[in-house]
């Protein structure tokens, strides 16, 4: 069975989604799908007291207006869409199985708000919603963890994720993790993927789903500010991508605080940043190999692009190939 950290780095019918002015437009109208390019992050949910996160939530049009009986859809307890979940309006937590996307850990809010700095600095946040799939909590892991994550993969597989931001982890390979990550590579879903962050050498202990070699992996190591490999980063060569600030990274906490945490989780929500910048420019992705080289040159794409109003990230001398041959993230240190 795979294992994880208790201190996390520490057929069904398509949804549509809508913004979230829509939703407060008159509910018997119809509502048009999202448009917005979908960022699904499979974490420990988000914080729904801050209002800049909830800004950016995705929003499932199935579940929105007034159902038959004039009820809303969003809470009357429905199915509305057929898709197999009532009221995800946002998402869904697979930890308990139910519409409550409430963080009480902090790390999912942590990750969604460098999701929602790295999108602002290309001012452009406003092109991008977030699909929130809960499957930890704080003090009281789930039951079956890997269930739960599956079960996350499979809703992003099947419900319009464009990319699937993971935190997770385990030293255990899984068939049925392995079949959907390939499926969500076959609809050109990217997976990016922390590394770990036991100081370990993953050629010799691999750390599952950043460890498959499928082709939609982005295996994401932790910087330090001298922009080298972090000391409590999982290191290796046959499944390594690229490298990214992962030290006391400036994020949203609970309560509408501000905290700041280190780990993989960290950098691999940089990096998914701007692979969903590169994505959204290039509107169809078809071949990995060039998509990774686009992320590690991404000063030539810029120029090459000649994009304006789009600012390059501020991190951008951090991602790197990661080139050195010492072997040296999965929840906070």
């Amino acid at each position: 069975m795979k294992t994880y950290s208790k201190i996390l780095l520490l057929s069904l019918l398509p949804i549509a989604y809508a913004t979230a002015s829509e939703a407060s437009e008159n509910k018997t109208k119809e509502l048009k799908p999202e448009t917005r390019f979908v960022i699904t992050i499979i974490d420990t949910g988000i914080d729904r007291k801050n209002e800049t996160l909830n800004k950016q939530l995705c929003r499932n049009t199935g579940e929105m207006g007034l159902d038959k009986n004039g009820n809303d859809r969003a809470t009357n307890g429905i199915d509305d869409d057929s898709n197999g979940y009532a009221d995800d309006l946002h998402g869904w937590s697979f930890f308990d199985e139910s519409k409550n996307l409430q963080d009480h850990h902090g790390h999912g809010t942590h990750i969604a708000g460098i999701l929602h700095e790295e999108l602002k600095q290309l001012k452009l946040e406003s092109q991008f919603c977030f699909q929130i799939l809960k499957y930890y909590d704080s003090d009281e892991p789930a039951n079956n963890l890997l269930k739960a994550s599956n079960d996350s993969f499979r809703y992003a597989l099947e419900n319009h994720s464009r990319l699937v931001n993971y935190s997770g982890g385990g030293y255990s390979y899984n068939k049925d993790e392995a079949s959907l990550i390939q499926k969500l590579a076959a609809k050109y879903v990217p997976v990016v993927a922390a590394m770990g962050n036991q100081r370990l050498n993953t050629d010799e202990m691999p750390f599952f789903p950043a460890s498959y070699t499928t082709e939609n992996i982005f295996a994401i190591a932790a910087a330090n500010t001298n922009q080298t490999i972090a000391n409590f980063s999982n290191f290796g060569k046959k499944r390594f991508d690229f490298l990214a600030p992962g030290v006391l990274i400036e994020s949203f906490g609970l309560n509408n605080s501000k905290s700041y945490l280190s780990g993989t989780s960290q950098a691999t929500a940089k990096v998914s940043a701007l692979i969903a910048y590169l994505m959204y420019q290039e509107k169809n992705v078809t071949n990995w190999s060039e998509l990774k080289k686009n992320v590690k040159n991404l000063r030539a794409v810029y120029l090459t692009k000649k994009q304006k109003g789009n600012p390059l990230f501020v991190d951008t001398p951090f991602i790197q190939k990661f080139k050195t041959s010492s072997v040296d993230a999965f929840g906070e240190p």
